[in-house]
Parts: structure tokens; sequence; C-alpha cells
């Protein structure tokens, strides 16, 4: 079975000097936390997680946060979703305005 993965995207504004960081929490003992990237094939900055297919059941529910840093040094906004396992095996996208 494949390996379940998270994408958390949001869109890049030109102007946007914030780092972006994804913690992705599957349950108390499996979290993980990445900072986003420009992809220049979709414009966004985002983040993929891998993790392996048994850690998750198919329409359980899992977390994420996506953290704002101005410059590094202040955080400027959280936002939080939650998203669910789909059994379609392709990645769960994550969307953050």
């Amino acid at each position: 079975m494949p390996d379940f993965k998270v994408i958390v995207q949001t869109k890049s504004v030109d102007d946007d000097e914030n780092v972006y960081h994804a913690i992705v929490f599957i349950n108390p003992k499996t979290v993980e936390t990445k900072q986003l990237t420009f992809s220049e094939s979709d414009k966004m900055k985002k983040a993929t997680f891998s993790f392996p297919s048994s850690i998750i059941p198919e329409g359980d529910y899992f977390a994420v946060s996506l953290v704002a840093v101005d410059g590094g040094t202040k955080v400027v906004d959280i936002g939080s979703k939650i998203g669910q396992n789909s059994t379609a095996h392709k990645p769960e996208v994550i969307e953050f305005p």
C-alpha cells in the first residue's frame, strides 16, 4: 500500500516576506513539521509530508496547522484545518488562503 501523503499549500504573494511552517498531527505520537517552499509550476508555497500508510486508517481525521512567521522572529498568523484520509489513495491536499 502506498504511503499516506499530505500536501500543505498556500498562495504565494510577491510582497509576502513571511516564512511559513506547516505542522501535521496524525496522532499524539506522530507529528511532523516542515517549512513551505515556493513551487514555480503552480506559484504556491507548499510542503509534502509522507507517512507509512499503516499510521492512519482510511476515514480517520488528522489536523494541520500553518504558522506564518514575519522575518523569522514574530508569529503573525496561525491557521488550522482538519483533514480526512480518503479512500482515493492520493495525497490529501490542505490549502490555506
